[in-house]
């Protein structure tokens, strides 16, 4: 696998598998069941998730979720692109790292969150891949300049693009 497809999967898993491939099914999201029966629920006491479900994401949630992911593949584009020699490879490697903990900060906070429905996600899913897509091409292009200038001889750089962003 590609250093720049590692980058876009790892960033569209964050996302909270809003942008699931087309060749992966979706699995439909069960609601949770309520934890006492519905004819015992007030307006004031509202039926808690079991443990271990997740609640579903809104469209909203996902819309940002989706724009925060293009931002970042976006901020990685810009870092690589400004690397012209060992300095700058540096300090792209130190960007990186600080949107690897943003990535890692979103990830976190999709923990208890299922895809939204599938109306919606095929709704993101056409609206956001075309720039994915475009991004994640420009990304495949520097990544590729860069192996090429065995990244300009900064092992820190080739070790964040190589490490699998864990």
């Amino acid at each position: 696998m590609q250093m720049t497809s590692i980058l876009t999967i790892g960033a569209m898993a964050i996302a909270g598998g809003v942008m699931a491939q087309d060749t992966v099914p979706a699995t439909p999201v069960q609601p949770a069941q309520p934890a006492v029966p519905a004819a015992e629920l007030t307006p004031a006491q509202p039926a808690a998730p079991a443990a271990g479900d997740k609640r579903q994401a809104t469209r909203e949630e996902a819309d940002s979720l989706m724009k925060s992911m293009v931002g970042m593949l976006g901020e990685i584009n810009t870092a690589l692109g400004k690397v012209t020699d060992k300095a700058t490879a540096d300090a792209a490697a130190v960007t990186l790292k600080g949107i690897k903990a943003k990535m890692e900060d979103m990830q976190k906070s999709t923990e208890n969150m299922a895809p939204p429905s599938q109306a919606d996600m095929t709704a993101l899913q056409q609206q956001y891949l075309p720039e994915i897509l475009k991004v994640s091409a420009e990304l495949e292009q520097t990544t590729q300049k860069l192996k090429e200038n065995k990244f300009y001889g900064s092992e820190e750089l080739e070790t964040v693009l190589t490490d699998n962003m864990k």
